[in-house]
């Protein structure tokens, strides 16, 4: 598209140009100072096209193309590769089927990610997540423990020229863990691989706030999962639902090859059939903060 619009408005300049000339060959000038004045005339007009040729907006960054569309605004693209990270706490409440993590109150969940972007916006990431939710005396469990670490493939697309996105896919390793009340011991404890993918959207909304959603699932396979130490079945699956809705700011650094950001958000994620052990469930719910450098 920019293509074309810069190959329109040179057609434009050229016939402009043309006609200028023709005009001012055919104009006999009294003065040096009239000579001076139409020389002016010409580089006010020049000036015109210039800024309205800069002013051509496009679809987005693609090949060949030094600028995208944000908003009605256009920026520097960036088409070099980097190291791409971030860090988020989110803080979770948990909640069981059968009601057996009452009383539970909100625990901070750190999450760590690191990977790389080419130019092209194809890209490797590894993520790490983990929660150690303790209970009151009134719950079943003394302490709740989840851990997730993704090892994915990313990459970049666009819808229109209204919203940006990124899709993942990959392996994940995954342990979940129940401890009693009382001191008796550990009642589940599961550890798994499988794969899992996702994808995140962006709306720019003004400047560089914009709304933003993401949304994972996983499907993981245990060889054995274990009760109070001892193997209690083997060959087990369970899923893990990931949901974020929230709102995002993004800054260009390093001369617009980098972008900063940092967002705030309502999160959840599912773990079904794999609490108690007895194929159960548990969720989490509350909000997230997260910073990091994208490209």
């Amino acid at each position: 598209m920019r293509k074309w619009s810069l190959g329109a408005w040179g057609v434009l300049l050229f016939i402009s140009a043309g006609t200028i000339t023709a005009q001012a060959q055919s104009v006999n000038y009294a003065s040096a100072s009239d000579f001076n004045e139409r020389i002016n005339q010409l580089e006010i007009e020049l000036a015109s096209y210039r800024s309205a040729i800069d002013s051509v907006c496009t679809d987005g960054c693609d090949l060949g193309c030094e600028t995208e569309c944000l908003g009605d605004t256009c920026s520097t693209c960036s088409k070099k590769g980097g190291v791409t990270g971030g860090a988020s706490v989110s803080f979770l409440k948990p909640y069981h089927t059968e009601g057996q993590t009452s009383n539970y109150d909100y625990t901070a969940a750190p999450s760590v990610w690191l990977g790389y972007e080419r130019a092209d916006g194809l890209g490797i990431r590894a993520r790490w997540w983990e929660v150690n939710a303790n209970g009151p005396a009134t719950s079943r469990y003394d302490q709740i423990r989840m851990r997730m670490i993704d090892l994915e493939v990313t990459d970049k697309f666009k819808l229109g020229r209204k919203l940006d996105g990124l899709v993942s896919g990959g392996f994940r390793y995954a342990e979940y863990r129940e401890d009693e009340s009382a001191g008796a011991g550990f009642l589940s404890q599961q550890q798994a691989m499988g794969l899992v993918v996702g994808t995140e959207l962006r709306r720019n909304l003004s400047g560089g706030f914009s709304l933003f959603g993401l949304g994972r699932t996983s499907v993981l396979y245990s060889e054995s999962n274990l009760e109070n130490g001892a193997v209690s079945s083997e060959n087990t699956t369970f899923t893990v639902s990931e949901l974020q809705l929230g709102v995002e700011y993004n800054r260009a650094i390093m001369n617009g090859t980098s972008n900063l950001f940092a967002r705030v958000a309502a999160e959840t994620q599912y773990w079904n059939g794999v609490s108690d052990d007895d194929s159960e469930d548990i969720s989490l719910m509350g909000v997230g903060f997260a910073f990091g450098i994208t490209r």
